[in-house]
């Protein structure tokens, strides 16, 4: 086939996926209104681990499993908005590794709510202003995260979910080489993460501490002899190129994430249980 046959044919692929995705919104709207008389949870994660299941299992390629989760990921957020926009607390501000785990969960149909804190995300999931809340439990480089175990110890809200994040570090700036970078933004989580790759490629830049990944991109675009190590997401919002992919020291590292809530989730037969340990001492 030519070039315009085959783009022909695409076109007309594309209309049966358009048609289609409708057709499943459609019936997810049903689900909804069945929801709402049963008065049932919109957030499924059993019901959508099962669906992930099906489909990766089937897939035939030449997608591959990751670029599946991506497209299906969005396809359901999507969907699920139209049962129920959800809205989600997470640790902000915008744009950090917290924003893309909730992001990596629910998609960019849900409304997100950054607060300044982890007590405030499991407040505002207590006192009903958002569905769920995102908070960090543990980071391979790191270790665990105390404040999220300790505010579970006067908590009744649920884990949910769990969500592994790869944590990747990415160089913004709008220098169009490393020589011509001066000064360098970062919180001072990421300059350790990748302290050897700085040190092999940045060493004559100035290193200035910023309060979060977003708040380093937004200092590094407004001083074009700059640069930020944050997110691909803070470079979307920001508009600053990326110079240098995966700059991490170990690319290994992920943080665990976890979803909060008052649901109680079907099992799956690949499940976890959290419980509260309590010390007790005798004196």
């Amino acid at each position: 086939m030519s070039l315009s046959e085959l783009r022909i044919e695409i076109d007309s692929i594309d209309l049966e996926i358009l048609e289609l995705l409708n057709r499943r919104a459609h019936v997810v709207q049903e689900v909804g209104h069945t929801k709402s008389r049963e008065n049932t949870h919109y957030f499924t994660p059993e019901r959508e681990f099962n669906i992930f299941q099906r489909l990766l299992s089937s897939n035939k390629g030449p997608l591959d499993s990751f670029a599946i989760r991506a497209v299906y990921r969005e396809i359901l957020s999507a969907c699920r908005a139209l049962e129920k926009p959800l809205s989600i607390a997470f640790l902000g501000p915008e744009t950090t590794f917290s924003h893309l785990a909730s992001l990596s969960r629910f998609g960019r149909s849900a409304n997100y709510h950054p607060v300044e804190s982890i007590t405030e995300v499991f407040a505002a999931v207590e006192r009903n202003t958002v569905d769920y809340g995102v908070v960090p439990v543990e980071n391979s480089w790191a270790g665990v995260v105390p404040e999220t175990l300790d505010t579970f110890m006067n908590s009744n809200l649920r884990v949910i979910s769990e969500i592994y994040l790869p944590i990747t570090h990415n160089l913004l700036t709008k220098c169009e080489s490393l020589e011509s970078i001066k000064r360098l933004y970062s919180h001072f989580q990421p300059v350790a993460q990748c302290r050897q790759w700085l040190k092999n490629h940045l060493a004559h830049a100035q290193q200035i501490e910023a309060s979060s990944t977003a708040k380093a991109a937004e200092m590094a675009a407004e001083d074009p002899e700059s640069a930020a190590i944050a997110t691909n997401l803070a470079a979307e919002r920001t508009g600053l190129p990326i110079l240098c992919e995966h700059i991490e020291d170990n690319p290994t590292n992920r943080t665990r994430f976890l979803v909060l809530g008052y649901n109680e989730p079907e099992p799956t037969g690949k499940d976890k249980t959290s419980t509260r340990a309590v010390n007790w001492f005798t004196l």
